[in-house]
């Protein structure tokens, strides 16, 4: 059998060892740190890149992985992503190109396999920041509608995807996101000494809620702080965390004046995010939309008790011991978290209970194989 050629569009890959890693980013990294060690001797793996991009250096050293750096003239305006890159991914001669982060330069005609993380942008708009109107428009139309393909991870957005876009079920996989191994308890033990040393240490080893995500108003931020005054009130000893780094549409004023007990950690390494996750009272999402969440899988895998909205596909993907609330609901979320401080007895009937680790998570190391399955049935399509 001849060798095939996959192309994966790798420009939103963040590598969570060098740089900030959430979102889409971690997706792509997850996704290509299994594709290059699936060891399937008919296929040839295309990285692109862009030209100053860094990568594992593991990568580079693979028989069946080849790095395509693109020109710098790739990031230039509209020219760059749509005419340059799909020029040097025509050249590249790949039989199928994945797209992980939903978009396909203009100008490429190839056979694709595209990747849709949310639709979100279409039903809420006031959830995202504005100047967007080619993308949601154009690019991402095109996209999805010409895909030979289309990869979603839940059943929510591939929902979406044959609503908004009339893609038929037959071309529409739902590939789980996965959740990976907890860094060691060596570098958990390390990150909590750091997180320590630059956060009231009083704080921490207090009885704490824990949200992490961009702070953004999708995020439900705001509704969060609101219903925190409301626990403080019954509960001043406790105290919620907010990592992770901000997002749009939150004035800087909002973050100065952060009632009591309301603390922004910024952005946390994986092994600090585990740390918080392992003695946290309350994991709290309350979200507005997702188009998977993950944070709720790493919540569960560390054993946190959650707390999330009651909306596809959260109340999926938190699992069944979780609790569910209307994210809209200043009161409900504020009497669910103060339940959750206090273990109130009817959580424990319904399966919220503190320390429960769930044994059957999605791993990436399965969403990685059924999206190479999902190459080979393009590449026999075809």
């Amino acid at each position: 059998m001849s060798m095939k050629r996959i192309g994966i569009d790798c420009r939103e890959l963040r590598d969570p060892a060098q740089e900030p890693s959430t979102g889409v980013g971690r997706y792509v990294f997850e996704l290509v740190s299994g594709v290059v060690q699936c060891a399937d001797p008919t296929l040839v793996i295309v990285l692109f890149v862009h030209a100053d991009q860094s990568v594992p250096v593991t990568w580079e050293s693979l028989s069946q992985i080849e790095i395509c750096r693109l020109p710098r003239s790739a990031r230039r305006s509209l020219v760059g992503p749509h005419w340059i890159v799909a020029r040097a991914m025509k050249r590249a001669q790949v039989d199928v190109l994945h797209a992980p982060a939903t978009t396909v330069p203009l100008c490429y005609a190839g056979q694709t396999v595209v990747t849709v993380h949310d639709l979100l942008i279409y039903k809420h708009s006031e959830w995202f920041p504005g100047g967007q109107w080619f993308s949601t428009r154009v690019v991402v139309p095109r996209a999805i509608r010409r895909a030979r393909w289309v990869i979603t991870p839940s059943n929510a957005v591939a929902n979406d995807v044959k609503q908004v876009f009339a893609v038929p079920a037959e071309r529409i996989s739902v590939i789980s996101h996965g959740v990976s191994t907890s860094p060691s308890d060596e570098e958990v033990a390390m990150a909590w000494k750091s997180l320590c040393e630059r956060i009231d240490a009083s704080v921490l080893q207090s009885s704490y809620a824990l949200f992490v995500g961009t702070l953004e108003p999708r995020k439900n931020i705001g509704r969060l702080v609101e219903a925190f005054k409301e626990v403080v009130h019954e509960m001043p000893a406790v105290h919620l965390l907010l990592a992770g780094g901000r997002g749009w549409g939150i004035p800087d004023t909002f973050f100065e004046r952060l009632p009591e007990g309301v603390h922004q950690l910024g952005y946390v390494t994986e092994a600090e995010k585990v740390a918080l996750l392992r003695k946290t009272a309350v994991f709290v999402y309350p979200s507005l939309g997702e188009g998977f969440g993950l944070p709720l899988l790493e919540a569960r895998r560390e054993g946190a008790r959650v707390l999330t909205s009651d909306r596809e596909p959260m109340n999926e993907v938190a699992g069944q011991g979780s609790l569910l609330v209307d994210p809209e609901d200043t009161s409900e979320l504020a009497t669910l978290i103060l339940k959750m401080f206090q273990g109130s007895s009817d959580l424990i009937t319904n399966g919220v209970q503190e320390g429960r680790v769930e044994e059957s998570l999605p791993t990436w190391s399965a969403s990685v194989e059924q999206t190479v399955d999902v190459y080979r049935e393009v590449l026999r399509a075809i």
